[in-house]
């Protein structure tokens, strides 16, 4: 069990330092209730800013990091939560759900505060705490800030008895925790360097002082006075210039730079320009400095703003980041490559997971663009599942409540729903029912008699806030296998309201299909034979016909720029419209890289067409493929099983800059 340690006293708040400012109720403790799924019980929860973490006793879990909180939700967003828990309705106004990473899985912490006071002070208090470590996880900048995290954190670890006093001793044992190896005489010069009164340790000044020495950077300061050198002793605009050499087009000098203090404000200003590290101007007799002694000195950059330049998103690798939207959203969607989830209602095994909205939210929070749904006829309206699994059954109606909320939050372009729909007819005018209801306007749908021809897929940006369904449509799927079959002019002469098309159209049977083709002949008629013992105590023959899946117009009126249908081969002679996608499993796809033709092909495909390639069913675990090979392949929508945080499943992470080059989410 991991005690809950006393509250110690904290280093004085100075500047940026106020940011950290936590009521004191908070840092000695609050009396809350923790929520899970087999029990309730009264905890001490603490807060404590400078180590960064919610503490409370646990004989599993021990701190929660603030770095690893993925979201907070509180109020009216934890009402899934209470529904789930069965609580009463009054709870909700006072619950704080944190979800956080731990060992590379979600985890959910529950509290109920026992007052609406203390429930909005925790509430504030967190999302403030976090919103400043995760901004500085996200890029570079706030170097003050970011160091005065890091001094209060490791000020409170190396004071190991909380007397707020540090000793050479305490020091030392700091710089080999840092890996900052010195010789002992180093140490000693650099702690009576940052201990001038000789008291004989450091309060947390002095600490601050020994650590601006232990991060200094000879290297920065050598290219500092080198560039002074080379240009009179100054580091001013010229020499930033030429130093930069027009590479970031952007004028940032004045952002950084300190201007001299004019004759008659020298006097009030020695500490300001003792940051120039001999680096300030050179004063030159002149007979206008004596007609005009407050004349504006040319700004000049110091060593600390140089560094502070170096360590910001100006300087940044990955520049072009810090803008919400840097590339051209217009081209046609196929030009893109999507965020997708794979059996997104998942937030586990895929054989025995839990089915809810939760992974929904948590994708689309993520910036997740396309979104899995295997819908089955439920009692009254269509549920999600994973069949011939046991996992549990979540309402669609939830799901697509969910999907509505957080759709746009983190990002404004469509959301694609990537559908597998094995419900009735009725069911299925009840799916879109639903989703009519739910989506309003978002929903892409039109007339399927009389809807003109798509030429080209419309852009990210002409869908922007829309919601896009992506489904089998069995009439299509029928049309193409004519016309794979008979040739290009055979086609229906009637569309029927109700369409009909057999099982085994479904993307989930290829692989089942190919495995088999592969069973020897002795383990086949096993099958078979076990297959007709079960047929004969079911009472059923294996004469009858195959089953027909049925498909209604209403449905079919949802497919509008993502229409399903089944990879009967590649090249225009399949007859495949702009429109048309497919989905090939992961097997089916290795197969296909291993084929320069057949690759080549694909590559050409997807220049107009959408591709989705999905999981192998043999990764129960939620593991993950290498989803680059596919990107590589042209293969735009690659579904990653996003239950999993470590591994691939991690690119969805925020701020993850491969996320951000290779899968820019619609």
């Amino acid at each position: 069990m991991s005690a809950v340690p006393p509250p110690s006293q904290s280093p004085p708040l100075l500047n940026n330092e106020s940011l950290f400012a936590v009521p004191e109720e908070l840092l000695k403790g609050t009396m809350m209730t923790k929520v899970s799924e087999k029990k309730q019980k009264r905890v001490l929860f603490q807060l404590d800013p400078d180590a960064g973490c919610i503490l409370y006793k646990s004989r599993k879990r021990g701190p929660v990091a603030l770095e690893t909180i993925k979201e907070i939700r509180s109020g009216a967003a934890a009402q899934y939560y209470r529904e789930q828990f069965k609580l009463p309705e009054g709870t909700e106004r006072r619950w704080l759900a944190i979800i956080y990473i731990l060992d590379g899985a979600y985890k959910t912490l529950h509290m109920i505060a026992d007052t609406h006071e203390i429930f909005a002070m925790w509430d504030v208090t967190v999302r403030k705490l976090v919103a400043v470590r995760q901004g500085l996880m996200i890029g570079l900048g706030n170097v003050d800030v970011r160091e005065t995290i890091w001094a209060r954190q490791y000020w409170k670890g190396a004071d190991g008895n909380g007397d707020r006093k540090l000793s050479l001793g305490e020091v030392e044992r700091l710089c080999w925790r840092l890996n900052a190896r010195f010789s002992r005489p180093e140490l000693e010069k650099m702690f009576k360097d940052a201990d001038p009164a000789s008291k004989g340790y450091l309060d947390y000044t002095g600490f601050q002082s020994f650590v601006r020495t232990l991060k200094r950077r000879p290297e920065i300061e050598q290219i500092y006075r080198d560039l002074c050198e080379a240009n009179a002793g100054k580091f001013d605009f010229l020499a930033f210039e030429k130093f930069m050499k027009d590479t970031q087009h952007a004028i940032i000098f004045a952002k950084y730079s300190w201007t001299a203090p004019t004759a008659s404000a020298a006097t009030t200003t020695e500490s300001t320009s003792a940051l120039a590290l001999d680096a300030s101007p050179p004063q030159t007799p002149d007979a206008s400095s004596s007609t005009i002694p407050d004349a504006v000195q040319p700004p000049i950059l110091t060593l600390e703003g140089f560094s502070s330049f170096l360590l910001s998103p100006e300087n940044a690798a990955f520049s072009d980041k810090n803008q919400v939207v840097w590339q051209d959203m217009t081209r046609p969607a196929s030009e893109y490559f999507v965020s997708a989830s794979h059996n997104t209602y998942l937030v586990g095994h895929q054989l025995i997971g839990v089915s809810t909205v939760e992974g929904y939210i948590r994708a689309l929070l993520h910036s997740c663009r396309s979104v899995e749904l295997d819908i089955y006829d439920g009692d009254t309206e269509p549920v999600v599942f994973h069949r011939k699994t046991l996992t549990s059954k979540v309402s669609v109606r939830d799901i697509c409540s969910a999907i509505a909320k957080y759709a746009f939050v983190t990002s404004p372009y469509p959301v694609l729903i990537s559908a597998e729909i094995h419900c009735s007819v009725k069911q299925q005018d009840i799916l879109v029912k639903i989703m009519t209801e739910v989506f309003g306007e978002s929903l892409i749908r039109a007339p399927v008699e009389g809807r003109p021809r798509i030429s080209m897929l419309p852009s990210p940006e002409d869908l922007k806030g829309k919601i896009l369904l992506k489904a089998k449509n069995l009439y299509v799927v029928a049309q193409l296998e004519a016309l794979r079959t008979k040739g290009p002019t055979a086609s229906p002469t009637k569309q029927p309201d109700v369409l009909e098309a057999d099982t085994s159209s479904d993307d989930s049977e290829d692989e089942e299909e190919s495995n088999a083709k592969r069973i020897s002949g002795e383990i086949r008629h096993g099958m078979q034979e076990l297959k007709a013992k079960w047929r004969r105590v079911r009472g059923t023959s294996a004469s009858n016909p195959k089953e027909k899946v049925k498909m209604s117009f209403s449905l079919a009126s949802l497919l509008v720029y993502t229409v399903g249908v089944k990879c009967r081969g590649l090249g225009k002679e399949h007859g495949y419209a702009p429109e048309h996608i497919f989905s090939l499993s992961e097997n089916k796809m290795n197969k296909m890289l291993k084929t320069g033709s057949t690759m080549r092909d694909l590559v050409h495909h997807t220049k107009d067409h959408m591709v989705r390639i999905y999981p192998r069913g043999t990764r129960v675990s939620s593991s993950n493929y290498h989803p680059h090979r596919f990107w590589a392949a042209g293969a735009q929508v690659v579904a990653i099983n996003w239950q999993t945080f470590g591994g691939f499943g991690a690119l969805s992470a925020p701020g993850n800059r491969v996320t951000e080059l290779f899968v820019f989410a619609f």
